[in-house]
């Protein structure tokens, strides 16, 4: 982390300065025609200007996001680091408690062996008094013996005999008293030697474990620092993010006021120009403000896009709500894409950005979820089901796939063995479609499209629009891909149908004017959600799920950018857990 959180507000509020700058000229509308020319000119160059600002910001809070969740998993790795020192120290703990109580007992014991040796001392010292008795004992003897030969002499050998015995009886019983003293002695000092060994190896181990306790209480207080230190930055990091994510949110604000006084401004002119034609004076025109009514979740006007955006406009771009009756339609500007519009009378259905939704492939639907839109299988569901959820007032989406093989599906005999490539790494019976071969394919899809029209879908979600950035069998281009998914499109609108970019996020610059919304997975495990911000800059949603993050850790970030997030789990069921 090498910017500090004070440097990249400063970064941000200088940015914010400049747009509110850009925005000073106020949003009066001049009368005469000149004027109101003049005025959009000064509108596109403004609009430019705050694209720019909105992505510069949000590039900025990309690099805030980056530095917060660096930060969070430093964090996260110092409070593992410190749980397992805490561990540590608790084993520590109760090992040296169980050491203080075995050397306590065996200080007991050794101070019972000494006792014993002690004890074992004074018998020995009253033993030895007693042997030195019977020693004078035995010098009286010699006296005896010494008088006994003098009674040899007289010849009285009864008396000697009985002399003999009695010394030899008092010798052996001092011999046996001895022998008891010597072995008692032997006994108590092996055991004492043993209690003062085992003694010493418990005194030693209960040192280690106090060196060892002290080092870790040591090492748990560094990690107690590092912590706080950690959370300090985490909190300046988070800081920083609000800050970015309030400077994205202006930015976006002033740009859509932009372009929504640059559309009633482009309305005037076109009124104006359709007054001027011949015979038009008998004709009602409608006020450019009117709007026709549209169902819940839809848009009802959409931000154009700048006009320095590479890609042709859609009605996404020129024309999100139908014209009133009456009111004049300004033609699209010339462009070099394919992409064909119905007519402004068709009304599109888009879903507007923090629209709730709810993502069903597998199993029977629910249709208790509270969701105000539904994306389903095209092929697998009836429409029945579809009826149902429009009369419960829901919007469906057509899940097609549109870059990838399935040899399951009821078309998958209409595929020629030319445009079928490499298995789709863990996904079985799938192979990636060669999405360079338009006129081979654009009649399937086609017919699934027809197929979702027909069934009575709202939009569609195309998968697997991003083969050029895979490994499909086939080189196809980033070019080429854009061709397809724009010829996807306008299948799509050509049916009245709006339609998803799915994931592809490098590909939004180019497609965000040509699709009406996007769906996204794992942008925030990859590090990817800003990339798909344009959509929301055109008040488009952001369908998005995460699969392996916990709604704790992504939600504040991709609600704060608009997107309408939730986890999901991989088989995609009825099951979800949306962003509180």
């Amino acid at each position: 982390m090498t910017t500090t959180p004070q440097s990249r507000r400063w970064g941000l509020r200088a940015a914010a300065v400049g747009l509110v700058a850009a925005l000073g000229l106020g949003y009066g509308l001049p009368a005469s025609a000149d004027q109101l020319d003049d005025r959009e000119h000064q509108l596109t160059t403004q609009i430019d200007t705050a694209s720019a600002s909105v992505d510069e910001s949000t590039k900025r809070l990309d690099d805030a996001l980056a530095r917060l969740k660096s930060s969070q998993d430093e964090l996260a790795a110092v409070q593992a680091a410190l749980a397992a020192t805490q561990d540590k120290v608790t084993a520590a703990t109760a090992t040296d408690a169980r050491l203080a109580d075995q050397l306590r007992s065996a200080q007991a014991a050794l101070d019972a062996a000494n006792g014993a040796v002690e004890a074992s001392r004074l018998v020995i010292d009253g033993q030895r008094a007693a042997v030195g008795e019977i020693a004078r004992d035995q010098v009286q003897q010699q006296h005896n013996l010494m008088g006994l030969a003098v009674l040899v002499q007289q010849g009285s050998t009864a008396e000697l005999q009985t002399r003999i015995q009695l010394s030899t009886t008092m010798l052996g019983s001092t011999q046996a008293q001895l022998d008891r003293l010597h072995q008692l002695q032997t006994q108590l000092e092996t055991a004492q030697e043993a209690q003062t060994r085992a003694t010493a190896k418990v005194a030693a181990d209960r040192a280690a474990s106090v060196q060892s306790l002290t080092a870790l209480t040591q090492l748990r207080a560094t990690q107690a620092d590092q912590q706080r230190t950690m959370a300090a930055a985490v909190a300046a990091d988070q800081q920083a993010e609000a800050s970015a994510k309030a400077e994205v949110a202006k930015n976006n604000q002033a740009y859509q006021d932009l372009t929504a006084e640059r559309d009633k401004v482009s309305a005037d002119i076109a009124a104006r120009d359709t007054a001027a034609q011949p015979g038009a004076g008998n004709s009602p025109t409608a006020s450019p403000a009117t709007a026709s009514s549209t169902p819940t979740g839809a848009v009802s006007s959409a931000p154009s896009a700048p006009s320095s955006a590479s890609a042709s406009p859609s009605l996404a771009a020129s024309a999100a709500a139908p014209a009133p009756t009456g009111a004049a339609t300004p033609s699209p500007s010339p462009s070099a894409t394919t992409t064909t519009a119905p007519s402004a009378s068709t009304a599109l259905w888009r879903p507007a950005k923090g629209t709730t939704w709810q993502w069903q492939l597998t199993g029977t639907v629910d249709l208790s979820v509270d969701a105000a839109v539904y994306d389903v299988d095209g092929f697998d569901v009836s429409k029945d089901t579809i009826t149902k959820l429009h009369q419960q007032g829901r919007r469906a989406i057509c899940y097609i796939d549109a870059g990838s093989y399935e040899n399951w599906r009821s078309d998958a005999g209409t595929f020629p063995s030319k445009v079928l490539g490499s298995a789709m790494d863990g996904w079985p019976g799938e192979r990636w479609l060669d999405v360079r071969q338009l006129d081979a394919l654009k009649p399937i899809m086609e017919k699934r499209f027809q197929m979702c029209k027909d069934k009575g879908f709202d939009a569609i979600e195309a998968d697997n629009v991003d083969g050029y950035s895979n490994k499909t069998g086939f080189p196809i281009t980033s070019t080429q891909q854009i061709a397809y998914n724009r010829m996807l499109a306008a299948l799509a609108h050509q049916r009245g149908l709006s339609i998803g970019l799915k994931n592809t996020p490098d590909l939004v610059g180019n497609l965000v004017n040509d699709f009406d919304f996007a769906v996204v997975e794992q942008c925030y495990e990859y590090g990817e959600c800003t990339a798909f911000t344009p959509f929301i800059r055109q008040n488009k949603a952001v369908l998005h799920v995460e699969y392996n993050v916990p709604v704790t850790k992504f939600c504040a970030t991709t609600k704060g950018l608009g997107f309408s997030s939730m986890l999901k789990k991989l088989d995609l069921g009825a099951w979800r857990q949306v962003c509180p």
